[in-house]
């Protein structure tokens, strides 16, 4: 799964993400892409309507409701890869991402409640990818460290829903023109190697992870 939020085509995110999936295709032809494109395509903001269906039994839900959260929650669930490419807007994700969260958050689908507590519900071996650009400074260490509401916040959700590890590839300094040329050609470089340390653990076949939706629906 290919997500992309940035307002401007061609921004730096956007290469980076591409530059994965680009290198993971060539390497896994056979690989199917579900596209998303949050900027051209915004998800809908959660509103009443949405509340009113979401916690009801499927078949008591208002489908349209649930229509495009629906389809989000399914292609998240359906894919063994999901590469996030997005920019940092004032300290955090965009909202267009926030969106995209807010309707795949789903109870019953991607978590459950029970006397045991939360369990998240998305196949335990999927890999999500964060591929960011941004200013400086905001790395674990750095200046602007206490600042950065980005990186957590998004593996903190995909951990909430059963991902075990978010990967995180960051862009820095993109204001910098100094050192820009080779921050850019030094995180595609590693979007790229990490493309090709996800596609080698794929070789062997794609792992059904489109059953969740049957098991958790």
């Amino acid at each position: 799964m290919h997500i992309d939020a940035s307002a401007r085509p061609g921004s730096y995110s956007r290469q980076m993400s591409q530059a994965f999936v680009d290198r993971f295709v060539s390497l896994l032809p056979d690989t199917t892409v579900i596209r998303t494109d949050l900027n051209a395509a915004p998800p809908p903001f959660v509103d009443e309507n949405f509340l009113a269906n979401a916690f009801l039994p499927e078949a008591q839900q208002d489908s349209k409701a649930l229509a495009a959260s629906n389809q989000y929650t399914r292609d998240f669930l359906s894919a063994d890869v999901v590469v996030v490419g997005m920019p940092m807007y004032n300290w955090g994700v965009p909202a267009i991402v926030k969106a995209w969260i807010d309707q795949i958050v789903r109870s019953g689908l991607t978590f459950s409640m029970s006397a045991n507590g939360i369990e998240g519900l998305a196949q335990p071996d999927k890999e999500v990818f964060s591929l960011v650009s941004r200013n400086g400074g905001f790395l674990p260490g750095e200046p602007f460290a206490n600042a950065n509401f980005q990186d957590g916040h998004f593996a903190g959700i995909m951990g909430f829903l059963g991902v075990k590890q978010t990967r995180l590839e960051a862009l820095q300094d993109i204001f910098n023109p100094a050192t820009l040329e080779q921050n850019l050609a030094t995180a595609l470089g590693n979007a790229r190697k990490l493309a090709e340390e996800t596609a080698a653990r794929h070789k062997k076949g794609s792992r059904a992870g489109s059953d969740l939706w049957n098991r958790a629906a």
